[in-house]
C-alpha cells in the first residue's frame, strides 16, 4: 500500500507538505493516490489577476511576470494606492473626467462621457 505524502490536513505542493495552497491554486483531490494537491485555479495559458480571476492578457498598465511554479501573473506597475490613469502612468487619484474603477484587484481611471 502505498502512503500519502502528506498528513490528512495538509495538501502536497511540489515536492512539499503545506498548510493551505498559495494564491492562484485550489485543493484538488487526487482520486487515484487518495491525497489532496494544490492545482492552478486558471486555464495553464491564462495569467491570474490579482483578485484571483483569470484572463487572456493583463490589461494596459500592468504587467505580466512569471511566478512561483511558473505561474503567469499580471501586476499593476503601480503602487497598491495608486491608480493607472488613463494614459497608463500611476497615478495618486484619477484626472478630471475620469472615474476610479476597480478591475480585477487594480484600480484604474475610466473616462466619464459628458451628457448634454
Amino acid at each position: 500500500l502505498c502512503k500519502a505524502p502528506c498528513e490528512d490536513d495538509k495538501v502536497y505542493q511540489v515536492g512539499n507538505c503545506i498548510e493551505s495552497c498559495p494564491f492562484g491554486f485550489e485543493i484538488s483531490p487526487n482520486e487515484e493516490y487518495g491525497y489532496n494537491f494544490c492545482k492552478y485555479s486558471c486555464p495553464v495559458e491564462e495569467f491570474l489577476y490579482p483578485d484571483g480571476s483569470c484572463g487572456d492578457t493583463c490589461i494596459d498598465g500592468m504587467r505580466d511576470e512569471f511566478g512561483e511554479y511558473d505561474i503567469q501573473y499580471c501586476k499593476s506597475k503601480c503602487l497598491p494606492e495608486e491608480v493607472i490613469d488613463f494614459n497608463f502612468y500611476c497615478s495618486d487619484e484619477c484626472s478630471e473626467g475620469y472615474n476610479k474603477t476597480e478591475y480585477k484587484g487594480v484600480f484604474k481611471c475610466d473616462f466619464v462621457c459628458q451628457k448634454d
